[in-house]
């Protein structure tokens, strides 16, 4: 069964256990294989704002993450992917947004003092993630306007 590659522990081969695991989905051209997508549902249909960009948010990591800087210009949801969640782990990425879109957060909790999504063209917001062992929490935090 593919995996993605373990900290420490794949040295010298984390290369290949890593194309082993995309390759589950994706063809060698890195488009999503037409095996790895049910055709059961239009997602469309059950949202009339069609996706376009989902991000699994891991907490399986011990000592945390940070996402590449993403700009935002289209309909984006971050999701939990709670496959091995340690407790206490988190993570940040920054988003620049482009002056329409703002993404969703599936599956998270908004802790109560965050601030809102800037949309402004060029605002960068500055989300962190976190899960304590019950629930998954985002906050963002406005960097600058």
């Amino acid at each position: 069964m593919s995996r993605l590659p373990t900290v420490g522990s794949d040295n010298n081969d984390w290369g290949n256990v890593l194309n082993d695991f995309l390759s589950v989905s994706l063809d060698t051209d890195g488009t999503i294989k037409s095996t790895a997508v049910s055709t059961k549902a239009n997602i469309t249909d059950l949202n009339p704002k069609a996706i376009s960009y989902i991000v699994a948010v891991l907490f399986s990591n011990p000592q945390g993450f940070v996402m590449p800087e993403t700009t935002i210009n289209t309909a984006t949801v971050f999701t939990v992917d709670s496959t091995g969640a340690i407790s206490g782990t988190g993570g940040t990425v920054t988003l620049k947004a482009d002056g329409a879109t703002t993404p969703t957060f599936s599956g998270f909790t908004k802790i109560n003092d965050s601030d809102d999504y800037l949309v402004t063209l060029n605002a960068y917001n500055l989300v962190m993630f976190y899960y304590d062992g019950v629930r998954y929490w985002y906050t963002i935090k406005t960097v600058s306007a």
